[in-house]
């Protein structure tokens, strides 16, 4: 019996030695070898380079450098303090986070309408009196203004911002100079578009006007850089601004919108779809020939004058002008 039991310690005693001499076999085996271990780090080197160029690259990322190209100043001499009958006078206001912004407010005597012009990412407001021109020679007023970090406005332009820039800007038409919002025109064009499109959302205007729009920022981000279609939704700036989503939800506000058959910046696909969503709201104009920035002032003054006789039953007529460019983007 003693030797039974002697017999079984020892074979636990060899199973336990054997489990041991295996489970240090095992260890040795799993422990790298030097190239195995620089073949690891390279690869981790590796994965980190690729996650940096893919963050680095990102919409996030990309967005200032791509999407906005302000061009600083201290004043406007350049800007005539009579615009074809209108006064001029430079205004400021401030956006809901205290930036202060400069812009200046085009009165014409007897005007019903107030245009709120909303301009590319391009210059400043001085870059785009062609559009401006295009609401005076109809015989209305406009406020063309600077977003964050243009021309003399204050602050670093971002997507969030040309939102509250937009709103401050009807906010002081309809706040300090006490101009009905009913009588109040959103004008965007290019850029300018999607900040006229989102803020009809928060500010319903008499009616909104625009050139060369886009349906969402970020269909035409991933449109223009392809490899931006890597990326998920979440990685592009917030909100994204456009005209989609206001044409979804809108049941009374008129609206027109402009665009050329050949632009090859801003797909005239986008002001087809925006077209289709109230085709009974909208008025499209699709210009043969034409791309992104070679409208001419009197072609588009036209189409403000058509949608000025939409928006109050056909009264109005265009003062016959110079043949101009207009600078769209």
């Amino acid at each position: 019996m003693l030797l039974a039991i002697t017999g079984d310690a020892e074979a636990q005693v060899v199973k336990k030695k054997k489990k041991s001499t295996s489970s240090k076999s095992k260890k040795k085996k799993q422990k790298l070898s030097p190239r195995q271990q620089r073949f690891m780090l390279l690869g981790l080197l590796g994965l980190a380079i690729i996650l940096c160029l893919y963050f680095f690259f990102s919409p996030l990322s990309m967005v200032n450098s791509q999407l906005f190209h302000p061009t600083k100043a201290a004043s406007y001499p350049d800007i005539p303090d009579n615009l074809l009958g209108a006064k001029r006078e430079d205004v400021s206001f401030k956006t809901p986070a205290g930036v202060k912004l400069h812009g200046i407010l085009f009165e014409m005597p007897g005007a019903k309408y107030t245009f709120l012009l909303n301009h590319g990412q391009g210059g400043n407001l001085s870059t785009h009196m062609g559009l401006v021109k295009t609401v005076l020679l109809n015989g209305q007023s406009i406020l063309t203004y600077d977003y964050e970090g243009y021309g003399i406005s204050d602050g670093v332009p971002s997507v969030a911002g040309l939102v509250e820039d937009g709103a401050a800007a009807f906010d002081f038409l309809t706040n300090e100079k006490g101009i009905k919002p009913d009588r109040i025109v959103l004008y965007g064009a290019s850029l300018g578009s999607g900040v006229a499109g989102t803020v009809a959302m928060i500010k319903p205007p008499a009616g909104l006007m625009l050139v060369c729009p886009y349906t969402s920022l970020k269909r035409l981000a991933r449109e223009t850089l392809p490899y931006l279609n890597l990326y998920p939704d979440f990685l592009f700036p917030q909100p994204d601004i456009g005209s989609e989503t206001f044409l979804h939800y809108n049941a009374v506000t008129p609206v027109m919108i402009v665009h050329g058959v050949e632009d090859r910046i801003i797909s005239v696909q986008h002001s087809k779809d925006l077209n289709a969503i109230r085709p009974y709201k909208t008025t499209l104009v699709l210009e043969k020939d034409k791309h992104h920035g070679d409208f001419s002032t009197p072609v588009l003054a036209k189409h403000v004058c058509e949608f000025l006789n939409i928006l109050n039953g056909g009264k109005y007529e265009t003062r016959e002008c110079q043949e101009e460019v207009i600078k769209i983007h």
